[in-house]
């Protein structure tokens, strides 16, 4: 997500709710911050198949689209 690379299939990711305040660990990389503007349009243009967990904390899951 945001890394620049060309979708040329369908991918099944994983979104943590936290990745927009804490940020998400990008080895060997240091901690990146998605936010919310680039979270919202990838899940635009997916198909999500869960979201589930406690408020500030959740996950989703989703195939992404070619």
């Amino acid at each position: 997500m945001g890394n620049g690379l060309a979708k040329t299939a369908s991918s099944f990711c994983g979104l943590e709710q936290d990745w927009s305040t804490t940020g998400a660990q990008e080895l060997p990389f240091e901690v990146a911050v998605v936010s919310n503007e680039t979270i919202s349009q990838e899940l635009s243009s997916s198909s999500v198949v869960h979201i589930g967990g406690s408020v500030g904390r959740q996950l989703t899951l989703f195939w992404t689209l070619p």
